[in-house]
């Protein structure tokens, strides 16, 4: 997977915002997979990745891979 390692072992990825410089959005609705609620991120936000965390690690592949908002992995 694309996401790092922290030293305890959690995936983390980091909302850093809307890629449109211009864009005036404060939220993005993000679709789960599956039957899950869809949940809504904002900047800067982090995220955990797992089976029993926030998001999903094919979750977290998608918002990495978002066209429109920028998403990165962190170590924290």
């Amino acid at each position: 997977m694309a996401e790092k390692q922290t030293e305890k072992g959690t995936k983390k990825i980091q909302v850093v915002g809307p890629k449109d410089n211009s864009s005036l959005a404060g939220v993005y609705r993000f679709s789960r997979d599956g039957r899950k609620k869809d949940i809504d991120i904002v900047k800067g936000q982090i995220l955990t990745v797992g089976k029993d965390a926030d998001i999903t690690e094919n979750e977290a592949q998608r918002l990495l891979n978002n066209q429109t908002w920028e998403v990165k992995e962190v170590s924290e």
